[in-house]
């Protein structure tokens, strides 16, 4: 897992770079601007629809680098980073929002460096608040279950 953030780290940050480069040069990022107030009205009531934001304001990123080949290497990344999305809890992904907010901003305003900065914090801190949980599911999955339990099943007369 630390693997998937390390390589996730490096290339989510240049693609973020990248991104940021397009907008001073005249890109639009409306579509992330969309996505995220999609995401703001997901926070209050409905953690799958922020997960899925989340998914396609990375995609966004991604397609908005205007680099092909980084988008192809992104690929596999993304589909298991999308994965951890819907198994981390609403509040760590309104952490996630919230963040996406200020990438946005220095994404949309052309600042690389500022963006590039963001990108990596936002990847570290998922890191932080994702492993642990990843963690201890594995450990309850691995966890042996009395014999019959999965079995069980409550009879009413």
């Amino acid at each position: 897992m630390n693997e998937l953030y390390d390589v996730r780290g490096s290339l989510e940050v240049l693609a973020t770079r990248l991104a940021a480069e397009q907008c001073s040069l005249g890109a639009s990022a409306e579509t992330l601007r969309v996505i995220l107030e999609e995401a703001e009205t997901a926070v209050a009531n409905d953690g799958a629809l922020l997960s899925a934001t989340n998914s396609r304001f990375h995609a966004e990123i991604l397609r908005l680098s205007d680099n092909q080949l980084l988008q192809d290497l992104m690929a596999p990344i993304l589909g298991r980073v999308n994965r951890l999305f819907y198994i981390v809890p609403e509040s760590n992904q309104v952490n996630f929002h919230h963040e996406h907010a200020q990438l946005y901003r220095a994404i949309s305003s052309g600042q690389a460096d500022l963006a590039a900065a963001l990108a990596f914090a936002h990847v570290e801190h998922s890191r932080r608040d994702t492993l642990p949980i990843v963690q201890s599911l594995l450990d309850e999955a691995q966890t042996p279950q009395p014999r019959g339990a999965r079995l069980m099943v409550r009879r009413t007369p």
